[in-house]
């Protein structure tokens, strides 16, 4: 619900997997949320990339040493590279810890063209011309601390965007 609000133009179905959200671009539209569901138990929200903003704002903190250490490391002892089995190579999930409840944290993975060269369809727009996107996995039975830092983020997003076409509007219009 929230999704739809912050992003309010027509939402584009990809198959009975994922819904993809829009806000307008001057005449054109771009695509600002994803929320896919492959049936696994898990959802992914994929938005733009506000990490320093949602640090900023107190929402969430950044990684203890040891999970930045884990997560940024690219090769182990034996040299083959580190990366979850359903992602992209370089691309590696790090947990964060969520501010409004101690023990809570979100799985976070940060997407751009460089770790993500082949996106899947519905995430393509939301990656390139210098667009980073990150994506959320959530328990579909996760707690509502954790939806509500999903919410906050996705309203983070939508700040910027926001501020963004203030910022355009008085220009386009000289």
């Amino acid at each position: 619900m929230t999704l739809r609000k912050l992003a309010p133009l027509a939402v584009q179905t990809v198959a009975q997997q994922a819904v993809q959200f829009f806000v307008a671009d001057g005449k054109y539209r771009m695509q600002v949320f994803t929320l896919e569901d492959k049936r696994d138990g898990m959802l992914q929200v994929y938005l733009p990339d506000v990490l320093d903003a949602a640090v900023k704002a107190k929402i969430l903190a950044r990684p203890g040493k040891r999970a930045a250490t884990a997560a940024t490391r690219s090769k182990p002892a034996n040299g083959i590279p580190v990366a979850p089995l359903d992602a992209p190579t370089g691309v590696v999930a790090v947990e964060y810890p969520i501010l409004a409840k101690a023990g809570e944290s979100l799985r976070i993975e940060a997407l751009d063209n460089h770790n993500t060269p082949e996106p899947p369809p519905h995430v393509r727009h939301m990656l390139g011309w210098n667009r980073k996107a990150l994506r959320i996995s959530l328990s579909a039975n996760g707690s509502p601390t954790q939806a509500a830092a999903v919410e906050a983020l996705c309203e983070l997003a939508a700040k910027a965007w926001a501020s963004a076409a203030a910022a355009e509007k008085p220009a386009a219009s000289r």
